[in-house]
């Protein structure tokens, strides 16, 4: 199918499957309408997969992760992560499907591929997990898959976590947050929910933030071991092939900042970064994903080549390549992965047509040969 794709044919086995499973006693009316719905969303992804190959538009994806877990938690989670064996299943269909390369590849990658070949998507991990040493790394390797980390650097010489994951330490440990964000000025009721309460003081001002994170490290004791990365794991995973960003050491809403503090923040804790990676740093994931136009000049003045955390979920060829966006699709069914994944590129794309002396020029009301302009 990947290889010679027929849409025509895919439906008539469609049918013939739904004709099947429609005959046979023994499957359960639920079991044939999710086997049904897996078949039209896989038959769906794969054709608007073959229309964007065969399309002269230039466009690419990036996806993020933040936890993985080897065994899903059986509590709220302030950040959602994904299960190690849906991980697994997401990047075997995006090694078979697309071409996988680093986010520091991935804008030249888009506008590289030439009509027919794959479209392609970088693979990042935000924060500085140990998950991203001890399950996503080597689940990576095992697929032969390339990846970006985006991290801090902030627990590189002691234990360190940020106040939405002393929140979650505090939710694991049984422990009741309310009265260290109580700090902050917050009431939250009873049954206020542990994301929508990091909700609350994420809206909260700087200082009153600084206030909770304070109250929050009081409360739970120890910062958790699981949220740094100290840096012989830095070393590891460059060590493994993988390709290292910065997330700013204090990860805070660049957007809140004076300029001052900005030109700060994008630099503070980035030399440390390097020496434990041995390399230069000139990939850069806005924290929260907030960034505008302000930020994104500081960051091309601090040296920065490609940023991540614009307002798209695909890139195209008019993206700014220090304000690309990126996809956080967590989903367990395989098949709607799949789906999302194609739908998004399908639809976010620009066509584009080429002038007669190589300059991209908008394409007026005519349509590409793959479909209107959506």
């Amino acid at each position: 199918v990947e290889e010679r794709f027929d849409e025509r044919r895919s439906h008539r086995l469609l049918s013939a499957e739904i004709r099947r499973l429609a005959a046979g006693r023994p499957t359960s009316a639920g079991s044939v309408r999710r086997r049904l719905g897996a078949s039209w969303r896989r038959t769906r992804a794969t054709s608007l997969r073959w229309r964007l190959r065969f399309s002269s538009t230039p466009v690419a994806g990036a996806l993020v992760y933040h936890q993985t877990f080897g065994t899903p938690p059986a509590g709220q989670q302030v950040v959602p992560g994904i299960a190690a064996a849906a991980l697994e299943r997401h990047l075997r269909h995006l090694r078979r499907s697309y071409e996988l390369v680093t986010a520091s590849q991935l804008h030249g990658a888009m506008l590289a591929r030439r009509q027919g070949r794959r479209v392609p998507i970088a693979v990042t991990f935000d924060d500085d997990l140990t998950s991203h040493v001890h399950v996503a790394a080597p689940l990576l390797r095992r697929v032969a898959c390339p990846a970006t980390f985006f991290l801090t650097g902030a627990g590189l010489d002691r234990a360190h976590s940020f106040w939405w994951q002393r929140l979650q330490a505090a939710a694991d440990r049984g422990v009741d947050p309310r009265p260290a964000v109580r700090v902050g000025g917050l009431h939250p009721p009873a049954d206020r929910s542990l994301s929508a309460l990091a909700g609350d003081v994420e809206r909260l001002p700087a200082e009153a933030r600084a206030d909770v994170a304070r109250a929050l490290a009081e409360l739970i004791g120890e910062d958790s071991p699981a949220y740094r990365l100290t840096r012989s794991e830095v070393r590891a995973l460059v060590q493994a092939g993988f390709e290292i960003g910065f997330h700013t050491r204090d990860h805070r809403p660049l957007p809140e900042l004076a300029d001052d503090e900005l030109a700060r923040a994008l630099d503070d804790g980035r030399a440390a970064l390097e020496a434990a990676t041995g390399r230069p740093l000139t990939a850069i994931a806005y924290p929260h994903g907030r960034a505008d136009a302000r930020v994104v000049a500081a960051a091309r003045a601090a040296g920065y080549a490609d940023g991540f955390g614009g307002p798209d979920r695909s890139i195209t060829a008019r993206s700014d390549r220090l304000l690309l966006g990126r996809a956080e699709l967590l989903l367990e069914d395989p098949s709607s992965f799949e789906l999302v994944v194609a739908s998004q590129l399908w639809s976010d794309r620009q066509p584009v047509r080429r002038g007669l002396a190589g300059a991209d020029v908008e394409a007026g009301g005519a349509a590409e040969a793959d479909g209107p302009q959506r």
